[in-house]
């Protein structure tokens, strides 16, 4: 048998390989899940980003977790405090 050459070589790509953008849809996602919480959202910014961690389905220390957290502050939906603590001025009352 003659042989033509080595078999090919399929790489998959690390589950952490996630290109660290967001789009506007994950982002309407993660804002309509933190609508949901209602009064249990978070309230510190360790655990939000988590929580974020958590809707984006990546690894700790992941950079879309920031980048999502940007799209968030920028969006109005998310502010964080001086002491870290986390308000959400568009989606009203947590309680």
């Amino acid at each position: 048998a003659a042989r033509v050459g080595a078999p090919p070589t399929v790489v998959a790509p690390a589950p952490s390989a996630r290109s660290a953008t967001v789009s506007a849809d994950e982002l309407r996602k993660i804002t309509e899940n933190l609508r949901k919480m209602g009064g249990k959202r978070p309230a510190k910014g360790a655990s939000l980003r988590r929580a974020l961690k958590s809707f984006l389905a990546v690894e700790p220390g992941d950079p879309s977790i920031e980048v999502a957290l940007a799209g968030l502050i920028t969006a109005g939906v998310v502010a964080l405090g001086a002491q870290s603590e986390v308000s959400y001025p568009r989606l009203g009352s947590a309680s």
